[in-house]
């Protein structure tokens, strides 16, 4: 199976509230996502561990899912910046029901992670 590359994004209190995995096999560049509410306790192992989850299940099935349906969850993405891992067009309608947590075959419209897992090649050679 292919390496994982993880990065996470903290709310203004230094909470490591959202977790990305990023897997290439390559083919395909799928994301895995897991999301802290903020009345958990963040822990790094867990929210890897979801992350890296959703990220092989975009795998496996060859497709989006898991859709954000928690509002605490949506809110989480929109307050930390979130937003910017999903192309613009469907940034458009802000509606949870396009944010998936498992994300299958990432498009060339998202720079930010097509430059984050560059890093992450770079940094391995």
């Amino acid at each position: 199976m292919q390496e994982a590359y993880y990065y996470i994004r903290h709310d203004h209190q230094n909470r490591p509230l959202i977790t990305i995995c990023l897997m290439y096999d390559g083919t395909y560049l799928c994301r895995g996502m897991a999301v802290c509410s903020p009345d958990d306790q963040p822990c790094k192992k867990d929210g890897r561990k979801h992350a890296r989850n959703k990220c092989l299940r975009a795998f496996g099935l060859k497709k989006s899912g898991c859709p954000v349906k928690r509002d605490k969850a949506f809110r989480v993405l929109i307050s930390i910046g979130g937003i910017d891992l999903y192309p613009e067009s469907d940034r458009l309608s802000l509606s949870p029901a396009i944010w998936y947590k498992s994300q299958f075959d990432i498009g060339p419209e998202n720079k930010l992670e097509k430059k984050i897992f560059e890093n992450f090649k770079k940094q391995k050679d």
